[in-house]
């Protein structure tokens, strides 16, 4: 039955057929468990959050039903139960893209171009950081790519960067930064925010949870579900993330992915220096002109995300995989 899932088979000693049938039902039993914990924990989860705004409509209800009121009242509790219905289907749809991440995520595997991802993303969320009054700086970019699902990717960047913008007070900044160190990507956003708790970091990357700071900040609104988003895609990806927190101080998280690949002309570099010939190698050259166009559109990039223009998007030139020579405009 399904209380009893918990419960598997003693493998046999001799190591025949009969113990290979043995270890594949204990393996879909446990299959079978685990999916449903996640079933029982998804009702649970969903239970306690729909609660509140279903207890809101109801008594918002209740109110417009005891007697005859004015139009404006109407309108006004209207309002509210929109207010409400909204945060109902912004919830439901977080939840199916988490849900649907695990089916999703092993599929469509492309070679992303990292950098470009990250252009993409910083985009979108320029306009935001200047709502909030932040500062958001791209302070370092290698250029690199890897095979993965560009939109666990980009998911994965906003998650982070948006939940730094929205935790970070008025007049604070936020750095972003991509590196690539042989075959490793490392991605990193520091953050001046409110920060966490030590006894809490354990604990944010599970569903709905929002640490008290979070919490007492009305401004802020979210379901506690970006970060398990960001494990959830980051188990996909067979990645790991780090934080660095201190209270009132800020946050540093710090994503690490790999098989990475490095584009040719930062190979030509390394070959050259490896052979010592520097100045004698036309390759080398070329690539370090390419390279401080990259350290350029860096400059660019920030400089459009301080104004956070909304411009519309033109398509990057490349060469050998390596952003250069067009301009980076800004999404609304």
């Amino acid at each position: 039955s399904v209380g009893e899932l918990n419960q598997t088979i003693p493998l046999p000693k001799h190591n025949d057929e009969i113990r290979e049938l043995v270890t594949s039902f204990n393996s879909m039993v446990l299959r079978l468990q685990n999916g449903i914990e996640m079933m029982e924990r998804f009702n649970s989860d969903v239970s306690h959050e729909l609660k509140t705004p279903l207890t809101v409509l109801k008594g918002e209800i209740d109110i417009a039903l005891r007697k005859e009121r004015s139009v404006e009242h109407y309108k006004h509790i209207l309002e509210i139960m929109l207010k409400e219905v909204n945060y109902l289907i912004e919830l439901v749809n977080e939840m199916l893209f988490l849900t649907k991440l695990e089916n999703e995520g092993r599929k469509k595997i492309e070679l992303v171009q990292v950098d470009d991802s990250l252009f993409n993303v910083l985009s979108q969320l320029s306009k935001k950081a200047k709502e909030f009054g932040v500062k958001l700086t791209l302070t370092h970019l290698d250029s690199c790519e890897i095979e993965t699902n560009s939109t666990l990717l980009q998911t994965l960047f906003i998650n982070l960067i948006d939940n730094a913008i929205k935790y970070t007070p008025k007049g604070g900044k936020i750095d972003v930064s991509l590196r690539c160190q042989n075959d490793k990507l490392l991605f990193i956003v520091e953050d001046e925010g409110i920060g966490i708790a030590k006894e809490e970091i354990s604990k944010i990357m599970d569903r709905f949870y929002r640490t008290e700071e979070s919490r007492n900040r009305d401004e802020v609104k979210g379901f506690g579900l970006g970060l398990s988003i960001v494990k959830k895609c980051l188990e996909i990806l067979d990645g790991k993330i780090s934080f660095k927190s201190e209270l009132n101080r800020g946050t540093r998280v710090e994503v690490e992915l790999k098989n990475v690949k490095r584009p040719k002309i930062i190979e030509a570099i390394a070959e050259a220096r490896a052979h010592g010939d520097l100045k004698e190698n036309a390759e080398y050259h070329a690539a370090k002109e390419e390279q401080a166009k990259i350290e350029s559109r860096v400059i660019e990039i920030n400089d459009l995300i301080a104004r956070a223009n909304v411009i519309d998007v033109t398509q990057l030139e490349k060469k050998d995989n390596v952003i250069f020579g067009s301009t980076v405009h800004l999404i609304d």
